[in-house]
């Protein structure tokens, strides 16, 4: 029983007179069986990620358990829950992660963690080509791109012993994310003393808004004999997204306009999916087993999109550009079986096993034109 954890703190100034900061902190409690974690920091010097040594120390004897993000879902282990992808660039991030792990009386036991990041990402980037040519061609491109992300990360895993035979184990996660990039681009062909052969300019913004839930239930039984085990996985997996996004470029030549594109669009997606795993194993004898499993599975997934053209005379996103807009739904099933054999003796490890799978795929588009898919499929 007792606390422990370290803070610290930095600043300064850099060759430009901006402020620059790190700050961080790694506080544990624990008693009897109950611990919590807590990691946080806050930094614009490009710090992305927590490091390992703060990872560790976290995770201390929870370790062996797995990641947040992984099977085992309590203790933090360096897995992507609390691990961010590195940007190029300059960042600005604030980061915190808690973690909590515990006996609930004599038969269960729950951890669970929670992890949030932002990230304010800036990159800028100038380009000059020159060209040994006779008119002393030279590009120029100037890239100005930034991105604000925040995510938010929920892990759970209950495990439930019933008896010394009976064991159910709930795993659920959740994530959200809202993330914006945008991004300017300015290229532009001289020739000569500064004489402007064309330019371009473009302009970009993307959103992305969603959630994935996933979850696990997993039961496992042990019969009176050595080896023969039954068990069966229930999984549910939810994802939605909306992807507003708007695009506009203008290409000039010898100072005249000679195209562009202005347009916006949206797009919605979800994907829906439900399986389940049994499997039964059966010694043979002291040095083998066999293993039957089956695994059916059902996906759906929608994604609609539509985008509109920038209407000048009505100053507005009104022209409806159907060839770049769709609407589609499909549908992915699966029926798997499998066996297995399995010989373990001394040194030697064998094993052997063959599943086949059958699929049916259905698709139906309903925009722009009307129209459906179906295939079957067959596996070894």
């Amino acid at each position: 029983k007792g606390q422990f954890g370290k803070v610290n703190a930095r600043g300064g100034v850099d060759a430009n007179t901006n402020a620059r900061y790190s700050a961080g902190s790694t506080l544990n409690s624990f008693s009897d069986k109950r611990r919590i974690s807590l990691l946080l920091m806050s930094n614009n010097i490009n710090q992305q990620n927590f490091s390992v040594s703060d990872i560790t120390g976290a995770m201390g004897s929870q370790g062996g358990r797995g990641g947040m993000g992984g099977r085992g879902g309590g203790g933090f282990g360096p897995s992507n829950s609390l691990m961010v992808s590195p940007q190029s660039g300059n960042t600005t991030t604030h980061s915190g992660g808690l973690n909590y792990s515990d006996t609930w009386g004599k038969k269960t036991t729950v951890s669970g963690s929670y992890f949030y990041n932002y990230s304010n990402n800036k990159n800028v980037a100038n380009l000059v080509r020159n060209y040994f040519t006779g008119n002393n061609t030279r590009y120029y491109q100037n890239n100005d791109n930034s991105t604000i992300n925040q995510n938010h990360r929920i892990n759970l895993r209950i495990e439930y012993t019933m008896d010394s035979a009976n064991k159910i184990t709930l795993t659920p996660s959740l994530s959200f994310q809202d993330n914006e990039a945008t991004s300017l681009i300015a290229a532009s062909n001289v020739v000569g003393d500064n004489v402007t052969l064309s330019k371009t300019n473009t302009s970009s913004r993307n959103t992305n808004l969603g959630y994935d839930f996933n979850n696990n239930l997993l039961f496992q039984h042990k019969f009176k004999k050595n080896g023969r085990t039954l068990s069966s996985v229930i999984n549910t997996q939810l994802s939605d997204r909306i992807n507003p996004r708007k695009y506009k470029s203008q290409s000039i030549y010898n100072d005249t306009v000679s195209g562009g594109l202005d347009q916006i669009y949206g797009l919605y997606s979800y994907t829906k999916k439900a399986s389940l795993n049994l499997a039964y194993t059966e010694p043979l004898n002291k040095f083998s087993q066999v293993q039957v499993n089956y695994n059916p599975s059902y996906t759906l997934s929608k994604s609609d999109k539509s985008t509109k053209d920038y209407d000048t005379t009505r100053s507005d996103f009104t022209n409806f550009n159907s060839a770049l807009s769709n609407k589609y739904d499909n549908e992915y099933m699966t029926q798997r079986a499998g066996l297995g054999y399995r010989y373990q003796k001394n040194k030697l490890n064998l094993s052997l096993g063959l599943d086949a799978q059958q699929s049916q795929l259905s698709g139906q588009q309903s925009f722009p034109v009307s129209s459906g898919i179906s295939y079957p499929f067959q596996n070894l």
